[in-house]
């Protein structure tokens, strides 16, 4: 990063489950979420628990204390290649 070299976000998020992981006997109590654009514009999306045990290849995330809420109603309302407005209207029902 000192050299303003691109990140991919893969490999932020390997770094940073590693970092987690190595902290696991005083984790930090915290959970992640790595977005992002890789190289070729796909986009990337990943989260970590707080010793750092990533979700697989994901089409949504939901982290905190109300993700198991959440999951089930992303699970339920998004549906893959969505346009922008309608992926807009589905964010809008699960954060409020």
């Amino acid at each position: 990063m000192s050299q303003k070299s691109h990140l991919e976000p893969s490999i932020a998020a390997s770094i940073l489950s590693s970092f987690l992981y190595s902290k696991r006997g005083s984790p930090y109590f915290c959970e992640t979420l790595i977005a992002g654009l890789d190289s070729s514009n796909k986009p990337f999306l990943k989260s970590h628990d707080v010793l750092g045990a990533g979700e697989g290849d994901q089409n949504f995330a939901a982290i905190g204390t109300s993700a198991s809420t959440l999951y089930g109603l992303c699970e339920a309302l998004y549906k893959p290649e969505m346009s922008p407005d309608e992926l807009a209207d589905v964010v809008s029902k699960c954060i409020f």
